[in-house]
């Protein structure tokens, strides 16, 4: 198995554990690369992403990290930054902080002209967004929602694509939409078509495990219909735990790798020396 996590949260954003505590336990399950990805400051308040101080602590302690550990483990220095149009960009953030790679992800939609809420938070959020942004048509909502990730990836040279499918985690039970049907599974594959012609860097798609981990879905980051739609499309994809809690760094790691060859893939993504994207068997 390769042991690698290029999502990793820690306590000065939403994660529950320190970067020296996450460092000495991706040691002890002897991982090859962490990646920290804390969420990026964003210019409204959210308990969850790091403030502008708190950038500054982060990126030191990392630092810190990466001279320690050095004869033990590789650590790279990345945010996972919000794609919000006219608000927050994530090549931007990657150019500013030189970071190793970034992670852009979607997880705002606008409730209103001027408000935004996460896709992923409180169910009660998600059906205001559904019933004020988008006057109760679920159908415009995934659309648009998907349309940001278009828009994200086209607009921005970025290396992995967060949790693609994550407006999913409040559908339990198809209690929004069935992602069975059609009309979903033709946005997604158009979605993934118009990534594909109309990006100059195709970014790579993380399969993430962070959603069972912390039981809110029993599949993965994306479904594995969407996994088999990656392929379909040769995609490249890399495995990620969207670690919150040291000990589900490497979560679901084994079951994954089994699905992806199953599904056909032969190799996922790794970050060499030269903070170049490189090929590894599965």
């Amino acid at each position: 198995m390769i042991r690698q996590n290029y999502h990793t949260h820690c306590n000065l954003c939403d994660g529950n554990n320190s970067i020296i505590e996450l460092v000495e336990e991706a040691i002890k399950f002897n991982i090859e690369i962490l990646g920290f990805s804390s969420h990026a400051p964003l210019p409204f308040f959210q308990d969850w992403v790091l403030t502008n101080e708190k950038l500054i602590i982060y990126f030191n302690e990392i630092e810190k990290a990466i001279k320690d550990y050095q004869d033990k483990i590789t650590i790279k220095k990345s945010l996972e930054v919000d794609f919000i149009p006219g608000i927050s960009s994530p090549q931007i953030f990657k150019e500013i902080y030189n970071l190793d790679y970034v992670i852009g992800s979607v997880h705002f939609l606008p409730s209103d002209e001027d408000n935004y809420l996460t896709v992923d938070g409180e169910d009660n959020d998600f059906k205001l967004i559904l019933k004020t942004g988008f006057n109760n048509n679920i159908k415009k909502m995934v659309e648009y929602y998907y349309f940001l990730i278009e828009q994200m990836c086209i607009q921005n040279k970025i290396d992995i694509i967060g949790h693609f499918d994550l407006i999913k985690k409040n559908n339990k039970n198809s209690a929004f939409f069935d992602e069975n049907e059609n009309w979903y599974l033709q946005i997604v594959e158009n979605t993934l078509k118009n990534i594909k012609i109309k990006s100059s860097n195709i970014p790579i798609f993380e399969i993430n495990t962070g959603g069972i981990a912390r039981g809110y879905i029993k599949e993965p980051y994306p479904s594995l219909k969407i996994i088999s739609l990656l392929k379909k499309y040769n995609f490249d994809i890399t495995v990620n735990s969207d670690c919150h809690n040291k000990e589900n760094l490497l979560f679901y790691y084994d079951e994954i790798y089994n699905i992806l060859k199953d599904i056909g893939f032969m190799q996922i993504m790794k970050l060499n020396e030269y903070n170049k994207w490189i090929g590894v068997k599965i």
